[in-house]
């Protein structure tokens, strides 16, 4: 059973996007959202690492994989077929090194 959100997404982008447009304070930002300390840290953590769809719930952020997906073939010059290939091939880099 999936947990309601009681803040709507954009409520909590933002609240994150003034507090860093510093036009409101660190307080004050969590304060407004009625939100901890703690929840607000962990808000600016997952705007700073995944932008504002950071807050979409994770099965409809599944661009993120296929992003390192693309990464990681890019980095090795080729597609991996299956989860095998992939540990082989860091396996075989990590004994190389």
């Amino acid at each position: 059973m999936s947990q309601q959100r009681k803040i709507p997404v954009d409520e909590m982008v933002r609240i994150v996007e003034l507090y860093l447009s510093k036009k409101i304070g660190y307080k004050s930002a969590y304060q407004e959202a009625g939100v901890s300390e703690e929840t607000f840290r962990k808000w600016l953590f997952r705007y700073k690492t995944d932008g504002p769809t950071g807050f979409l719930p994770k099965e409809h952020n599944k661009r993120y994989i296929n992003e390192t997906k693309l990464k990681r073939e890019r980095y090795y010059g080729y597609k991996f077929t299956s989860r095998e290939n992939l540990v082989q091939a860091i396996s075989d880099y990590i004994f190389y090194v």
